[in-house]
């Protein structure tokens, strides 16, 4: 983590610096608070990134960024004023914001460095933009003013009404459904702008008195529907409703031999079908619904199942996203690889991943450290690695490719839904070209792996014909976009004998 060691160093250099300017005990404090925390955000962003994104303790640095420009009007500079710098430090602080709604991806470690973008773009936009220059003026502009004004109400209008729309759907509702929903929003939101928020904050609307009586009222409304609604099952359709806890069940996730498979599977006997494996089943939560399809078809199979969710079997890197954390997943990797060197009963050891990063552009972490933005020809090149070294301890790689998704729809909230409704599960079938393109992709760099291991494909059990089956015999076959169910993975692996697939 030596990159990450040293760009968080400078900045707390820059942070005590400017603490320098406007002395004061308090601002010191709120300053060193500040660089611990940004230190916390930019490192938990790649270790920990789930727990980062969501602790105060890694977001109050973006807090103290607000309290720097209190403090600046507060100190009696004025560099603002100076037309020539604060033109450019306001454009800069717009630009800054639109760079970052174009650069940061779902990929993109944050919070942490890439998080400044957008918080000292707002920061410099607080300070420098006035009503006399360019970017104060790009602000002032009545369609950017009016954004602003009912984008708070458009914001907490949204979820519900395109809630209530998927609702009502089997499948994701049309784009022109989704559209006409968003134009809907605008107009909602202008409403209770207009006849809500504007008379709230009018002084001539309501007293304070008033409004803290209606909210105090409305508070406690609020809080006896969510007592009631705690306490019972009057506001929920789904609480003891046994169809429902059927398909639930059915659909439940998929953890392979057992659940103390995820993470844990160093210190479980649950894991491990015999003694001496024969198999080593490796990867994320796309290889713990590889266990089914392997025991159906073979119940006296010796296998060990090494799995971690959203870790995927290469050595030498992670995703930046990974709930597990990018250094534990490769830490992880490394003693799967050397408990596999170390066992000689293995002989086959199946991967098994989305495999995504090898073809989407997406950030990782390496094993020094160093955030690569677009990984995909790195991982690319550590995953041949990996087949290289498995391969050269003397085992047989078996890839299996992940089953095929529909981009346009959640197939196991479709088939749950179908269940609940009683409508015919079919509707859930989609057309190979449905595929997204990433896997697409990730199917052609598998293709080409087929040379140096022998590649399973599960489309092959689920497609024919350029039609894909989501169920088969009242069987679900997938549990949600992408991942099999227990149901699933028995009825294929028995059906298409997956263990002599691999064996053979």
């Amino acid at each position: 983590m030596l990159v990450l060691d040293i760009y968080s160093s400078l900045s707390l250099i820059w942070r005590y610096s400017y603490c320098l300017v406007f002395q004061g005990a308090t601002s010191f404090i709120i300053l060193f608070i500040a660089s611990i925390s940004f230190m916390h955000a930019d490192k938990g962003s790649i270790v920990d990134p789930t727990w980062t994104f969501y602790s105060i303790t890694s977001r109050a640095w973006e807090l103290a960024i607000g309290v720097a420009a209190a403090f600046y009007f507060r100190s009696g500079l004025s560099i603002h004023r100076n037309k020539y710098l604060s033109n450019v430090l306001g454009l800069l602080g717009i630009s800054m914001i639109v760079y970052g709604m174009l650069y940061i991806t779902k990929q993109t470690p944050f919070p942490g460095r890439y998080a400044l973008l957008p918080t000292i773009g707002a920061f410099l936009i607080i300070v420098f933009s006035n009503a006399h220059n360019v970017s104060g003026k790009l602000l002032s502009l009545k369609p950017v003013v009016f954004v602003g004004l009912i984008s708070y109400s458009a914001y907490l209008w949204h979820q519900p009404m395109m809630a209530i729309a998927r609702h009502k759907y089997v499948v994701e509702p049309p784009v022109h459904i989704m559209v006409s929903i968003c134009i809907a929003t605008i107009f909602v939101a202008w409403l209770s702008w207009k006849y809500v928020e504007a008379p709230f904050r009018s002084k001539n609307g309501f007293t304070k008195s008033q409004i803290f009586k209606m909210s105090g009222a409305g508070s406690a409304l609020f809080i006896l529907i969510s007592l009631i609604g705690f306490n019972s099952s009057f506001l929920n359709r789904f609480d003891g409703n046994p169809k429902y806890d059927d398909v639930a069940n059915r659909l439940r996730g998929n953890f392979g031999l057992s659940k103390q498979c995820e993470k844990q599977f160093y210190h479980s006997r649950e894991c491990l079908t015999a003694d001496h494996p024969e198999i080593l089943l490796w990867g994320d939560s796309y290889a713990m619904q590889v266990a089914g399809l392997i025991t159906s078809s073979k119940p006296d199979v010796r296998m060990i199942q090494a799995t971690i969710s959203q870790c995927a079997p290469i050595l030498g890197a992670s995703d930046t996203k990974s709930i597990y954390g990018a250094k534990e997943c490769i830490e992880a990797n490394d003693k799967v690889m050397s408990m596999m060197r170390n066992t000689p009963s293995i002989k086959y050891v199946v991967i098994a991943s989305p495999f995504e990063r090898l073809a989407d552009g997406g950030s990782i972490v390496l094993r020094n450290g160093e955030v690569i933005k677009d990984g995909s020809a790195k991982y690319t090149e550590l995953f041949k690695n990996t087949i290289a070294q498995v391969k050269a301890a003397g085992k047989t790689p078996v890839i299996v490719a992940p089953p095929v998704k529909n981009r346009s729809n959640d197939i196991g909230y479709c088939l749950m839904k179908s269940e609940l409704v009683g409508a015919d599960l079919d509707g859930c079938n989609f057309s190979l070209d449905a595929m997204p393109g990433v896997q697409r992709k990730v199917y052609r760099t598998l293709g080409e792996m087929s040379k140096k291991a022998k590649v399973l494909w599960i489309t092959n059990m689920t497609c024919d014909e350029g039609s894909c089956r989501a169920s088969q015999d009242g069987t679900l076959f997938y549990r949600d976009k992408g991942h099999l169910s227990y149901e699933g993975s028995d009825y294929l692996g028995k059906k298409y004998n997956f263990y002599k697939q691999i064996v053979n």
